[in-house]
């Protein structure tokens, strides 16, 4: 794969007609999955390094939790790069990961990867491009990049159309007409972009929204006023990402849902509460003529949980355990787990009502009716002041 001239505009060409997917079901019920941020950072990297081969393998993150992202559509939030082994491997703040990566997601059971992300441009247009030239060859469906691209999959005969945008991003974005760019929040992107995926056919539409404000605990009013607008667009389900941390999960009057921040996934942060995740599944049924209605929502707590390599000096591997799974665990690590996953379970008051994957029920709480509390000084860095520049600095210290 020969990128040194790869072009964006090209690309979109070549991979828009991939990018819907037909059915022609009528009525019909799906189960959609979610997960937070997939990242990559040095202490991952350092862990997924097979010996002086020049290889990689990140499967053991995924090992414990892979049994659970079953769904009709798995769906998380790529926030690194495929950049190329000649642009060097890295961790933050400039992420470049081995392509290995990509073979590992789709492995574990993703099947639709979010890139519209603060990090997509840390390589620049180059590492944009080959990154979604890396994940399409893998055969998933994208969304966010390359910029108004749209995306509607079947998925168990309900046509789901996915709205990916970010607040922004970190490297400065290419402007211009053929340019790989990437979707940002905007009302009226939000509003034109439904608008299209019903055109194509959509019968639910989700958007997967990257933004608030990293480390608080709580939706803040930019991401109030961009829920609102993408519930106005008629988005029935909104899934955010960014904040690194866990937010509460809200429904609105007429039932549709919010997961405001399903906080980290694979990362190598791990003090609370950034250790606490949770990956999300929603039961949504469609008619057959272009509406949908959420039918169930539900959440798996999990926990990325530290664990020591004997032999390999100070690396260490952060694994994600599953509430289930905390028995696989060496005893010290599952008992981590199993505190984290209760911490979880409280924040997010989750039901003890399960589906048939060992899903917690979602309790129904209209937007505004969730009350979580501060971030304790003893679990870490204090909740951010919404002031980019302080986020990052504060978030250049974690990770």
């Amino acid at each position: 794969m020969n990128l040194r001239m790869f072009s964006a505009a090209a690309f979109a060409a070549a991979v828009l007609s991939a990018s819907v997917f037909s059915c022609d079901a009528l009525a019909a019920r799906a189960r959609l999955v979610f997960t937070g941020d997939i990242m990559a950072h040095q202490t991952q990297l350092d862990a997924a390094r097979i010996g002086t081969t020049g290889e990689y393998d990140f499967s053991y993150q995924f090992a414990h939790v892979k049994r659970f992202l079953k769904g009709d559509a798995v769906v998380g939030n790529y926030e690194t790069t495929a950049s190329g082994e000649d642009r060097r491997y890295t961790g933050y703040p400039q992420f470049n990961t081995p392509d290995v990566l990509a073979d590992n997601v789709k492995d574990a059971g993703f099947t639709v990867l979010t890139l519209a992300n603060n990090h997509m441009h840390d390589r620049g247009s180059y590492g944009a491009a080959r990154t979604v030239a890396v994940l399409s060859e893998r055969g998933f469906g994208l969304a966010g990049l390359p910029i108004n691209q749209p995306l509607v999959v079947d998925a168990g005969g309900v046509r789901v159309g996915i709205i990916n945008a970010a607040y922004g991003s970190n490297g400065p974005l290419p402007k211009g007409e053929g340019s790989i760019g990437m979707n940002l929040i905007t009302r009226g992107f939000l509003m034109e972009s439904a608008e299209q995926l019903r055109r194509l056919g959509a019968d639910c539409i989700v958007a997967c929204l990257h933004w608030g404000d990293e480390y608080d605990l709580k939706p803040g009013a930019a991401q109030k006023r961009e829920a609102a607008w993408a519930f106005e667009a008629g988005v029935d389900i909104v899934i955010g990402t960014h904040p690194h941390v866990l937010q509460p999960v809200e429904f609105t009057e007429d039932g549709r849902v919010v997961f405001w921040s399903l906080g980290n996934f694979a990362s190598g942060q791990r003090t609370l509460p950034r250790e606490r995740t949770a990956v999300a599944a929603v039961e949504v049924e469609s008619s057959g003529d272009g509406r949908c209605r959420v039918e169930a929502a539900w959440a798996l707590p999990a926990a990325v949980v530290k664990v020591p390599l004997s032999g390999r000096g100070a690396a260490t591997r952060f694994v994600v355990v599953p509430e289930g799974a905390e028995s696989e665990m060496a005893p010290a690590e599952g008992r981590r787990a199993a505190e984290v996953n209760a911490e979880v379970v409280r924040f997010l008051d989750l039901s003890e009502e399960r589906d048939a994957f060992g899903f917690r029920a979602v309790k129904h709480r209209l937007i505004g009716e969730a009350s979580p509390e501060r971030k304790p000084a003893a679990e870490g860095r204090k909740a951010s002041s919404g002031k980019r520049a302080q986020q990052r600095k504060a978030a250049g210290a974690a990770k």
